[in-house]
């Protein structure tokens, strides 16, 4: 991920918060600080309990979150991402900001600036759970960890708080293009097929459903290492 941030993210003084369940194996470098959620916990420790006390304790109101596999692909659009900051920062009552373009409801998408649609409060809306790249309100991020039905895992985090039906303000870009064009390389704790129609990882275009990236010769590697590291862990 180090590799990809810092091809693709044009700022200086980046800085990173990695949520580890080890110290071992943890990388050492200037753009990532490691906070051990716990002694006892591991991959396997419900996500309710492994996380609840770190984003508990947080100082900060708001957060960016992005999943260790979600790799950089092309230019993340600093501009865009800084305006999402400010709303943020600004605007109390927006409780997420997705930074990847998500119109399944486009028709019941209101206006909020220039830059950003409101989406729409409704169930099954999918934009306010998911947990793809986005500026969370950490408020509203334990609200749906602490789900009475209880969250064991990311996918239960998006899965069980989808039928609910959201008042809070959740943000998407109008730019058709994601201000952090990520690609991941993990689903469901299986190598994502995506990128696999013929078994092996292509460059070229790849469709994302509401825009589509383009894949690097150059950037297949990293893709190529996290396939290997989940076969040899098999």
């Amino acid at each position: 991920m180090k590799r990809q941030i810092l091809k693709y993210w044009d700022e200086r003084n980046l800085r990173f918060k990695v949520l580890s369940f080890s110290p071992r194996g943890l990388p050492d470098c200037d753009l990532f600080s490691h906070v051990l959620v716990g002694e006892n916990f591991s991959d396997e420790t419900p996500w309710h309990q492994a996380l609840n006390v770190f984003f508990e304790t947080l100082e900060e109101d708001y957060f960016f979150l992005c999943f260790e596999d979600h790799f950089l692909i092309d230019n993340v659009n600093t501009e865009l991402f800084h305006k999402a900051e400010e709303n943020m920062r600004l605007d109390k009552s927006i409780s997420k900001i997705r930074l990847l373009p998500k119109y399944h409801d486009h028709q019941n998408l209101e206006e909020y600036d220039e830059n950003f649609w409101k989406a729409p409060t409704k169930a099954h809306g999918y934009v306010h759970t998911s947990l793809r790249p986005s500026l969370w309100r950490k408020d509203f991020f334990l609200k749906l960890l602490k789900n009475p039905w209880v969250i064991n895992n990311p996918f239960e985090f998006e899965y069980k708080n989808d039928p609910l039906i959201f008042s809070e303000t959740v943000l998407i870009p109008r730019d058709p293009y994601p201000l952090f064009p990520d690609l991941d390389a993990m689903r469901k704790g299986v190598p994502n097929e995506l990128d696999l129609p013929r078994g092996e990882i292509l460059e070229g275009e790849i469709n994302m459903d509401y825009y589509k990236l383009n894949l690097k010769k150059e950037d297949i590697e990293v893709f190529n290492e996290v396939r290997k590291k989940w076969r040899d862990k098999r």
